[in-house]
């Protein structure tokens, strides 16, 4: 083949066509992984907000750092994502879960304490806003708005399991009224 080439002398008679039985038998090869990247894809499009969060976060680095991943890169992180980070998590979680909870409560009592708090968190806001770009500016919107989403839902979820509390407890109260009900009428003809 090769020396034909070098000549320029390459028989075309020849056509290549896939036949039918070859596009099925690659189809039935191929769609399983297409079918499972397809649901994979559907749960993380949801609509779940904590999810969309994530999801938000991962396509914004993406498009930050998407020029300058390689495929070296991706086994450095690959490799250091799935050997070291879990096991670092598993040895300093009491660690990591005391550091973590001693910040939010330190900043949870700065803000308590605040009398100021509308020109602070304004403050704070506008300085973000002046300092970043126009991207980040949309990306922080969407989040933002998906944030409120996420709050929105979990008051809706608290809402309801209140209501089923509330309703059990109810339940449990006019059952507890009945037998005390039924005992009187007991009490009452037996004397």
């Amino acid at each position: 083949m090769l020396l034909e080439t070098s000549r320029g002398e390459i028989d075309r008679s020849q056509d290549y066509v896939v036949g039918e039985e070859e596009a099925i038998w690659v189809l039935k090869l191929v769609l399983p992984y297409i079918n499972e990247f397809l649901l994979k894809l559907r749960a993380l499009f949801s609509g779940d907000p904590s999810t969309t969060m994530k999801l938000a976060v991962l396509l914004f680095v993406l498009a930050r750092c998407g020029s300058s991943i390689t495929i070296w890169k991706m086994a450095k992180l690959g490799f250091f994502g799935v050997f070291i980070v879990p096991k670092v998590c598993s040895s300093y979680s009491t660690q990591l879960t005391a550091f973590g909870t001693f910040w939010i409560r330190r900043f949870r009592d700065a803000w308590e304490s605040c009398s100021h708090k509308k020109a602070v968190g304004f403050a704070i806001f506008t300085l973000v806003w002046n300092l970043s770009s126009m991207v980040a500016r949309i990306w922080a919107v969407f989040m933002l708005f998906v944030a409120f989403k996420y709050y929105q839902h979990s008051l809706m979820s608290n809402e309801w399991t209140e209501e089923v509390r509330n309703e059990d407890s109810w339940q449990g109260q006019r059952q507890g009224r009945r037998t005390t009900l039924t005992d009187n009428r007991k009490q009452k003809k037996t004397f």
